[in-house]
């Protein structure tokens, strides 16, 4: 098996575990079990569980930013950004990850870069988007609304996540209405 194969594997395994069985999973023994490949092979690509862990966030937030810049090119951006974050089943894989970032300092790091740059292009789609009528939020700050419109997303994915319902479709419904006035002024 080439090297690219192993890894996939790999990042599949713990793509599955994590979603299965949470963050605290994510140990190379597991992630090789679950794999069906032996733990010196996952530790002859990755030394320890944080590098692992590290590759795995990194081509996960690969994958995100491509398509943010995919939803940002679709004929409604602030629409495909808002279903992007609240429908995709990475989500929940996403909470988990953030999880890690309390553990580890190097993931955490990478999370911030990712996030911080998730938020600039969310922020750059609402740029000249703000008006006073597309105010809902109160705001005519880009970053702030793009704040609130991923931590609204983020909120929502959590809660679902563990069963919570209560408010949910009020918050997402105040977001949505608030896509309607700002697509409409774009």
């Amino acid at each position: 098996m080439r090297p690219e194969q192993s890894k996939a594997l790999i990042f599949e395994a713990a793509e599955r575990l994590i979603a299965s069985q949470g963050a605290a999973s994510l140990t190379v023994r597991g992630i090789a079990a679950e794999a069906g490949m032996n733990p010196s092979l996952v530790r002859y690509y990755y030394e320890s569980t944080e590098d692992l862990l590290i590759a795995f966030f990194r081509q996960m937030a690969e994958e995100h930013s491509r398509k943010v810049e995919e939803a940002l090119c679709a004929p409604h951006p602030l629409r495909a950004l808002w279903n992007l974050h609240t429908r995709a089943p990475s989500g929940l894989l996403t909470m988990e990850i953030m999880s890690l970032g309390h553990r580890y300092e190097s993931i955490r790091e990478e999370l911030v870069r990712h996030m911080d740059a998730v938020r600039k292009h969310v922020s750059r789609a609402l740029q000249d988007k703000l008006s006073g009528e597309a105010s809902c939020f109160g705001t005519n700050s880009p970053s702030g609304a793009a704040f609130i419109f991923l931590a609204t997303a983020a909120a929502l994915i959590a809660d679902r996540g563990i069963g919570i319902h209560s408010g949910n479709a009020q918050a997402e419904e105040i977001v949505e209405c608030w896509l309607d006035k700002v697509e409409s002024a774009m």
